[in-house]
């Protein structure tokens, strides 16, 4: 009998669990209607998309597989190397990562080491990449908070996440909202002490997961690829024994079990193509009641697909990392090779962007109330920006423009009540560099400009491509106190 089940025993290590939730993190992220969009209306972007679904389906079915998680990587790097400057927080993390992963199998395979017989080794080598860009994600999800508009109960962004909740159940009001407020700031700064802390590392788990589940739902964004990605990070902390714990844990589920879990996640795939289907095709048909079912029912199906996984996890982490402690030394914060620190450097230095004149966008100041355009800043650290580029110096007032370009540039600011609406000078410049026709009307520092095409004064602000490629700004909102926006 013993023989029996130590061949039956489930094997599980924290690449395995890495792996899975990496999968997982990847498809809800692609799970929003823009991935429907570019199959259906055949985008180029598809070609990029669906072999990253498949290769992470393949993933889940292969979970120890290191050639899946690598292939993975590459699949999603060309991806977003392709839809630069169309970032987000997430996927540049993502991507940081997935270069880091291909970069260990790589190295390792050059100095003769094999990856899939020692796998420890090759989690070992790129976790504290990992590790770091968590802590360096909560410390600017921090410090980007500490401005003047944040802790303004008016305008907080923290407010108006909470409210989409609570409001509609009555719950709101000042104890809410100061602990929306300054409740935010004390939990994420507590994580970065908590999951530095050995001993402490178990109440990181249990703050910080909980609340990643909770902004996951908040209606005024779609956060569940972001949560799900910060899940799979979590796993970079927990400890070596974890991994055996979770091993003797599923081993001990019968059969019985597994069949019956097997089944259910059978009909809950079978449900989702169904919805998915809906979701997809129901506006071609004609039929608004299919398309209003498909969508409603799709985005329900997902966020319960999520919180389910994401509450199952939380409570085998618990269960399972109680009383563990689990010391580190310093090869648990160096990753091999060395030469991958650059990277958490790169990540420190994009989050750090808005303040010295660089980009605003996908530099972790989303509904943080943060601005720095123009030479002033609300941070209450700053008197004004400490520029050291000049990026953000050159502010531009559209007055007309075509309609797309409105469009494009309204979707996250306020449009003043002249009719106006403001960007950096890079942004303005780069949208006309890839829309030479386009008509515009435009007020800058020397005054108002009529241009009945743009590419007559194009050579006269030329823009390097790369540049174009990684610098990505907000519309510029001058209204003051800050409102929320992302």
């Amino acid at each position: 009998m013993n023989s029996i089940r130590e061949k039956t025993a489930i094997q599980i290590d924290l690449l395995k669990l890495f792996s899975v939730l990496w999968f997982l993190a990847k498809l809800f992220s692609l799970s929003q209607t823009k991935f429907a969009i570019a199959i259906i209306e055949l985008q180029f972007s598809a070609i990029f998309l669906i072999p990253i679904v498949i290769a992470c389906v393949v993933g889940l079915l292969r979970p120890s597989s290191i050639r899946c998680l690598v292939a993975v990587a590459i699949l999603y790097c060309i991806y977003f190397l392709y839809s630069l400057p169309n970032s987000s927080n997430h996927r540049i993390m993502f991507f940081m990562v997935d270069v880091t992963i291909i970069s260990v199998y790589v190295w390792q395979w050059a100095h003769g080491e094999d990856s899939r017989r020692n796998r420890k080794a090759f989690f070992e080598a790129f976790a504290p990449v990992g590790r770091y860009l968590l802590l360096m994600m909560y410390f600017y999800g921090t410090f980007h908070k500490l401005n003047t508009d944040w802790l303004n109960p008016e305008v907080s962004c923290g407010i108006v996440a909470i409210n989409t909740i609570l409001k509609p159940l009555g719950l709101n009001g000042l104890v809410t909202d100061m602990t929306a407020i300054y409740g935010t700031l004390i939990l994420e700064a507590a994580a970065i002490f908590f999951l530095c802390t050995p001993r402490l590392k178990y109440l990181g788990f249990l703050i910080g997961i909980p609340f990643h589940l909770m902004i996951a739902l908040f209606p005024m964004s779609w956060f569940m690829g972001f949560s799900a990605m910060v899940l799979a990070f979590y796993s970079l902390f927990l400890p070596d024994s974890f991994g055996d714990r979770l091993s003797e844990f599923i081993t001990r589920i019968t059969p019985y079990r597994r069949t019956l879990v097997i089944i259910i996640l059978v009909g809950l795939i079978g449900f989702s193509v169904v919805l998915i289907g809906a979701n997809i095709y129901g506006p071609a048909s004609g039929s608004q009641l299919v398309a209003g079912i498909g969508k409603n029912t799709y985005w329900v199906f997902v966020s319960g697909l999520f919180v389910s996984i994401g509450v199952t996890y939380l409570a085998l982490v618990l269960k399972l990392t109680f009383g563990l402690h689990s010391p580190t030394t310093w090869r648990y914060w160096v990753p091999r090779p060395m030469a991958l620190l650059v990277l958490p450097v790169i990540f420190f230095v994009n989050g750090f962007a808005p303040y010295i004149g660089l980009k605003t966008q996908a530099t972790f100041s989303m509904f943080s109330n943060l601005h720095t355009e123009g030479g002033k800043t609300n941070h209450i650290f700053f008197n004004k920006p400490p520029y050291l580029f000049n990026y953000q110096s050159e502010i531009v007032h559209v007055l007309e423009a075509p309609p797309e370009f409105v469009r494009r540039s309204q979707a996250q600011a306020r449009r003043r009540p002249d009719g106006r609406f403001t960007l950096v000078g890079f942004d303005f410049w780069d949208y006309l560099h890839r829309y030479p026709s386009t008509f515009v009307t435009y007020v800058d520092r020397t005054g108002i400009h009529k241009l009945e095409r743009a590419e007559a004064v194009l050579r006269d602000h030329p823009l390097p491509w790369v540049l174009r490629k990684i610098f990505a700004f907000k519309p510029v909102d001058f209204t003051r106190p800050k409102i929320c926006s992302n």
